[in-house]
């Protein structure tokens, strides 16, 4: 069996997708300063850092095991309606914070920032009148997650 051959458009823009991550990381390398690596690796603060990091991985993966193990299996054997909503229930803490972090930029930033008079819903129409209502409310107060 052979393989299909892959159109150098394709190859090219996959090249282009791989330099995007191995740039940076090139001149991460190329700029660290490895004559102190000792003395940065072992530092108290590091360690606390990389003690805290390891200690957050570790449990959340066995979070991740013990809990979704079980939810994987109820989600492959449930059917019809209760599968729809327990799938919708578990892809929401996926979907939700980039959509709630938008919502905030926007209060924080109001209409005077980028995207400000673009925030609009496309259907608005430009004259003024009360049709034209931005995305988010305006609010009286400043943001209380600032």
């Amino acid at each position: 069996m052979t393989q299909a051959r892959i159109p150098a458009p394709l190859k090219f823009l996959a090249v282009l997708g791989l330099l995007l991550f191995l740039l940076p990381l090139a001149g991460l390398i190329a700029r660290a300063p490895w004559n102190q690596i000792g003395q940065a690796i072992t530092a108290p603060e590091t360690v606390t850092a990389l003690g805290l990091s390891l200690f957050c991985s570790v449990t959340a993966t066995l979070a991740a095991l013990v809990l979704g193990i079980p939810l994987a299996l109820v989600l492959a054997r449930t059917t019809g309606t209760t599968r729809g909503i327990l799938r919708a229930v578990t892809t929401l803490p996926m979907v939700l914070p980039p959509s709630s972090e938008e919502s905030h930029s926007y209060l924080r930033s109001g209409e005077e920032a980028w995207p400000g008079p673009f925030s609009t819903r496309p259907s608005a129409s430009r004259s003024p009148s009360p049709r034209r209502q931005p995305w988010w409310p305006k609010r009286s107060s400043p943001c209380p997650f600032s």
